[in-house]
């Protein structure tokens, strides 16, 4: 079993770099894969200086403050603290400057549907002075920065529904050098946190699912298969806010580049960073 690698670590937390293929908590193991270790069961194998048989206060076990999903990579925050972990879930459930502020900025890889409203979006950007028919979940749309926001509900685990926001910004439309728009590469900024959020959002409302994400409609529209289930979405850039200015972490694509995996040969350099997001919102 690989460990997970540290990208900064902080008096009241660590920013860890999670590979795909590993459950966040305890609770989303299979009882068939009883033998597949969480995220902080790898830690404690691989880092167990943060597990002191007693820890010194203000120290604790290393707690999560919040998850990705089986098949997603990328920047996860880890607190040290009850402070932190604190702080943290103040603003998941009150966002805005209320705690520490965060900022979670991913890569996707996604294969428009033909006649899709991703495929119309790239149209438009070729001809800004066009128009095209948005529909009412995508309530702003800037064709010469290719930068749009999606408003619209998605249901939870109570089957209740909720409202989400996210923001995204076309990268790259022959991400690995295919015909254009065939697969393209967004940057994604979670507005809200909903479970499943920016895979519903692409899949429905762009038309265009995350590649290898069977769940929300990737195998009906493509014949490429893949080794694993990984799906190509990355958290890849991270922020914080816990005094006066914004911290930025990095998380690099370090796993799942080879042959036959969802990031071979994805072009990860020539596009233009995408500006300071707008901060997480409240999760009520």
């Amino acid at each position: 079993m690989k460990g997970v690698t540290i990208l900064r670590r902080t008096t009241h937390f660590i920013v860890l770099n999670k590979p795909a293929l590993i459950f966040s908590q305890p609770a989303e193991v299979p009882l068939q894969h009883t033998d597949r270790r969480p995220l902080l069961d790898i830690l404690k194998k691989h880092h167990p200086e943060f597990y002191p048989e007693k820890p010194v206060p203000p120290y604790v076990w290393p707690k999560l403050v919040h998850r990705l999903d089986y098949g997603v990579s990328g920047a996860m925050v880890v607190g040290l603290t009850n402070h932190a972990v604190q702080k943290f879930h103040r603003n998941f459930k009150e966002g805005g400057n209320c705690g520490w502020p965060l900022r979670k900025l991913y890569l996707a890889v996604v294969k428009p549907r033909r006649n899709g409203m991703l495929s119309a979006l790239i149209e438009n950007t070729k001809d800004p002075s066009s128009t095209v028919a948005l529909p009412e979940t995508i309530t702003e749309w800037d064709p010469a920065k290719k930068f749009g926001r999606i408003e619209s509900a998605v249901v939870d685990e109570e089957n209740k529904r909720r409202e989400s926001a996210t923001e995204f910004t076309i990268l790259n439309t022959s991400p690995r050098g295919g015909p254009p728009g065939d697969e393209v590469l967004l940057a994604l900024n979670p507005i809200s946190g909903r479970k499943h959020q920016l895979r519903i959002h692409c899949s429905h409302v762009l038309g265009a699912p995350i590649v290898n994400d069977l769940r929300y409609g990737f195998d009906e529209i493509s014949t490429q298969r893949f080794r694993s289930r990984q799906i190509a979405l990355h958290s890849w850039r991270f922020e914080y806010k816990p005094a006066l200015k914004w911290e930025r972490v990095y998380a690099p694509i370090v796993e799942g580049i080879e042959a036959g995996a969802v990031w071979h040969n994805i072009d990860l350099e020539n596009f233009e960073e995408p500006p300071l997001q707008t901060p997480q919102l409240n999760s009520k």
